[in-house]
């Protein structure tokens, strides 16, 4: 997948020196804007969509690629926030 291969090929400069990233996307690099775009539509369409329906999120709001959710912190507990 070329996602992957981006990933893998991850290099970046600070301070006069080259890195090579272990995790993640660089900063500032073209595909970070376009992957931030997919993982919030698909956060939008799936777990979002559920956790707005079961009253787990109180208030969402979208601004560009910022976003704001407000959890109800007795139903929260009862989820698996990280697994979905």
């Amino acid at each position: 997948m070329l996602l992957r291969e981006i990933i893998n090929q991850n290099y970046f400069q600070f301070d006069k020196n080259y890195y090579k990233g272990n995790t993640g996307i660089s900063m500032g690099s073209t595909i970070t804007g376009i992957a931030a775009k997919i993982f919030l539509q698909y956060l939008k369409n799936l777990p979002l969509k559920y956790w707005m329906e079961t009253g787990e999120v109180i208030y969402y709001n979208k601004y560009v690629i910022d976003i704001l959710i407000i959890f109800h912190h007795k139903k929260l507990a009862r989820t698996k926030f990280m697994h979905t």
